[in-house]
């Protein structure tokens, strides 16, 4: 028989139900429960204390994916995390959450995030939906708003990585031959002779050069993300590092830093640290002079160049001179061996490949 149950002036049956949890004051967590007859309202309950017993309850409070995935930015993202990574969020919640944003979250499916995913072309903003959804749905289950994350197992198609290469003996001879402005030869300079990050390289100071031990000093690095320059300390401890420099980087650095006013090595004309605009004007003219030494033009390129190229030739050189693996390490301010292994072992496997090409003979 159905239990008693207040009516409300409405005509609807009416109770609440304990969820064994307290607020922050201790008063009792209760959920409100309605029916058009007792008896609807009886197997109501009876569902919900199933829930409450099983784990499986939780109230999203009438919330869209959207709303709380911006709650939960603006509580533990903005502000909190590097502006790089603030973009990336915003970024995803902008242009990535488009069919789901208007989802109540307690509706909210695998498929529905595995569609969303699957409307995206580009495999890194694939990862990063993923990656982000992920933490909104752990968050929402911890404010007790979800009992699952449904994001669990979703597929991502890995993003193919980049072709790492080093300098090819064109281009060595092509840089050899450019008449270069001072700042655009000390850079290449110091991506070549350090392997230094480009953000390490332009955050270089004066002060950071240290001709008593012969090395560079990285301390920093510069950021231009979303557009915005920022010095601050690179990502991880292990980029703080000191970099023993070639004799010859030493004296090329010698008569630049004699030369200078800026506190910086790559500055602008008001020997601020260099902004975006600046480098990116650099860079071209470093890589038109490069391209058009080994015979390119405007429209012909013969060479797709980039910092990086020079600090994967850095890495190159320290194997084949014989660098030890954690030595090298320490030296390119890997945050873990396992990349650096990766680098000595492709370069380990193509070598042995050689060899053996080299013993075929007629």
């Amino acid at each position: 028989m159905a239990r008693k149950y207040k009516q409300r002036a409405d005509g609807r049956y009416f109770t609440q139900v304990s969820t064994g949890k307290y607020d922050d004051d201790g008063t009792p967590i209760r959920v409100p429960v309605y029916a058009k007859s007792s008896t609807e309202l009886e197997r109501k309950v009876g569902e919900l204390r199933t829930d409450i017993k099983r784990g499986t309850y939780a109230n999203d409070q009438g919330k869209t994916v959207g709303q709380y995935a911006y709650e939960w930015y603006h509580a533990y993202k903005e502000g909190h995390v590097a502006h790089g990574t603030e973009l990336n969020y915003t970024n995803v919640l902008k242009l990535h959450f488009d069919l789901i944003k208007d989802i109540r979250l307690k509706d909210l499916t695998k498929t529905d995030i595995q569609r969303q995913i699957n409307a995206t072309k580009s495999p890194e903003a694939c990862r990063r939906i993923k990656y982000t959804i992920n933490q909104v749905l752990e968050c929402a289950i911890e404010d007790g708003l979800l009992y699952r994350n449904v994001s669990k197992n979703i597929k991502v198609a890995r993003p193919p990585k980049p072709e790492k290469r080093a300098l090819t003996e064109m281009e060595k001879a092509a840089i050899k031959k450019c008449n270069f402005l001072p700042m655009e030869k000390t850079f290449i300079d110091v991506i070549f002779g350090c392997g230094l990050r480009r953000g390490e390289a332009l955050g270089l100071m004066k002060s950071d050069i240290d001709f008593t031990r012969k090395g560079i000093h990285v301390k920093r690095s510069l950021s231009y993300a979303g557009g915005k320059k920022e010095l601050k300390e690179p990502k991880t401890k292990t980029s703080i590092r000191f970099v023993p420099a070639p004799e010859w980087l030493m004296d090329s650095l010698k008569e630049y830093i004699s030369t200078l006013n800026s506190l910086y090595l790559f500055h602008n004309k008001n020997e601020d640290v260099i902004s975006i605009g600046n480098f990116c004007r650099m860079w071209n003219k470093i890589y038109q002079k490069i391209n058009t030494a080994m015979g390119g033009t405007d429209k012909i390129k013969i060479t797709d160049l980039t910092p990086h190229t020079f600090r994967h030739n850095y890495a190159t050189m320290l194997y084949y001179a014989g660098v030890d693996v954690k030595e090298a390490q320490k030296l390119l301010g890997h945050s873990s061996i396992t990349i650096t292994l990766e680098i000595y072992t492709h370069l380990q496997d193509n070598q042995q490949t050689i060899e053996k090409i080299n013993t075929i003979a007629l």
